[in-house]
């Protein structure tokens, strides 16, 4: 590894669903987040420094993608579904697969990055999102691809031991805040209502 290049393997690497949730806690918006990440990914934040993104792939091929990538060929937008009843969140777009969602790959960025491009922006959320941003970041990391078939039960209990170390990480005093109930990760799920 050269001088001034970042390790491919290291924690600070976190899946861009965290990044788009972070941001979207201070902009209270998909279309403005999605916005702000491409701005930044494309090298035009202020400080004039992209936030770095990787590309994982299969069987471990990991690639570091770079301003251009994002002006030429991936983008972030808000994905509806058909039936135009509700958003499906901020996703991953390819121009170069025809302007659908990105496929083959999943995308990363630099964590210290976000902290520089947004500081302190998780501890601007209201309390009650707070809390669904904070387990959703824990179920993230640990279960990238999916979560769904792991009990509920196992959930509550990963959020409860990486409760403190999340709320850090994202710059909230652990004791200002207190894990889901079995429910209310039930709900986050989906399984109940």
């Amino acid at each position: 590894m050269n001088a001034g290049e970042l390790p491919l393997d290291n924690p600070n690497w976190r899946p861009i669903k965290e990044a788009i949730d972070f941001v979207e806690g201070r902009t209270g918006s998909e279309t403005l987040t999605a916005e702000e990440l491409n701005q930044a990914l494309q090298g035009k934040d202020p400080q004039g420094r992209p936030l770095r993104s990787l590309l994982r792939q299969e069987k471990g091929v990991r690639k570091l993608l770079n301003a251009a990538t994002w002006k030429d060929d991936l983008y972030l937008n808000v994905c509806f579904y058909p039936w135009g009843l509700r958003s499906g969140g901020i996703q991953v777009f390819s121009r170069a697969q025809g302007t659908n969602l990105l496929y083959g790959g999943w995308v990363f960025v630099w964590w210290p990055d976000v902290e520089r491009l947004w500081p302190s922006a998780a501890s601007e959320l209201p309390p009650e999102r707070r809390q669904r941003r904070i387990a959703e970041a824990i179920i993230q990391r640990l279960h990238p691809d999916n979560a769904n078939n792991i009990p509920t039960a196992t959930l509550e209990q990963e959020i409860k031991g990486h409760w403190a170390d999340e709320c850090r990480r994202l710059l909230i005093d652990p004791s200002s805040e207190n894990p889901p109930s079995w429910q209310t990760v039930n709900r986050m799920m989906g399984r109940s209502k």
